[in-house]
């Protein structure tokens, strides 16, 4: 527990305090915001300084708390320099394995046939140029927030789509539409939505295409939990609100199941049917 004489002032000027405890250098505060959430963030943000980050969080027992986290020290850890070669060598391998799966959902194998290496393309080339524009717009949005961030990493894979930076739109975790969820919905409903969306992957993966078992897994593992935004109190702006509707409903119209019949009609080949 910290005592009231150990309690920043900054805190006690905008919440007051039912609960304060402090555990492995993080501080923690629990009680009834006195000021508007956004406003509180920001006079936290200009009194206590750049060595500490707060962060405000809905508390179900007492309405809000806000969590103060040192930064760390190291900051060359957290200012490496960026390795463009890196990325252009994976985006590279990425265009390779993603032009080897656009053959393949065309029925050829460019292991047998790699004469055929154009077949892939108008896959490969579109596919990359959506997963391009999508993770520079993260990219640039992130600069524009004042971000450390690095320039997209694309991730080769050589089975399946040829890479997997494609599962985002799910409402799951760290996914953009886990973040989305979240930020339209509040914490509680959001991390319902994640868990319903998460286990029914699971479900379509047993029942329905197992190749959807993969990528099950591999959300779970390594974007089955979000991280928390620093004001999670503010909700966002009917505008926005509106954007998350007809993004969610761009997913709805891609999960939208085809007949066999579709696919054939269209003279489309795809391997995993």
């Amino acid at each position: 527990m910290i005592p009231d004489v150990e309690q920043p002032p900054a805190i006690q000027s905008v919440m007051d305090i039912r609960v304060a405890t402090r555990q492995h250098g993080t501080s923690l505060f629990r009680g009834r915001l006195t000021t508007p959430a956004d406003q509180a963030l920001r006079q936290l943000e200009s009194e206590l300084g750049e060595n500490v980050v707060p962060l405000i969080q809905q508390d179900e027992e007492l309405g809000t708390a806000i969590v103060l986290m040192n930064k760390p020290t190291e900051q060359a850890a957290l200012e490496r320099k960026t390795r463009p070669w890196l990325h252009w060598l994976l985006f590279g391998v990425t265009f390779l394995t993603t032009t080897w799966a656009g053959a393949l959902h065309q029925g050829v194998n460019l292991l047998e046939q790699p004469s055929a290496f154009a077949i892939g393309l108008p896959y490969s080339i579109g596919l990359l140029l959506i997963l391009g524009v999508h993770e520079l717009g993260h990219y640039f949005t992130a600069r524009h927030h004042g971000l450390r961030v690095t320039p997209p990493f694309f991730i080769p894979v050589p089975f399946a789509l040829g890479t997997f930076g494609a599962l985002n739109l799910m409402p799951i975790g760290q996914l953009d539409g886990g973040h989305m969820a979240r930020a339209m919905f509040g914490r509680r409903v959001g991390e319902t939505i994640s868990s319903v969306a998460m286990w029914s992957l699971f479900l379509l993966a047993i029942f329905v295409w197992p190749g959807l078992l993969f990528f099950a897994l591999f959300i779970y593992f390594v974007a089955g939990r979000g991280t928390p935004p620093l004001n999670d109190i503010t909700p966002i702006s009917p505008g926005r609100r509106w954007v998350g509707y007809a993004t969610f409903l761009v997913l709805a119209l891609i999960l939208i199941p085809l007949p066999h019949k579709f696919w054939h009609a269209a003279d489309i080949y795809c391997p995993y049917m």
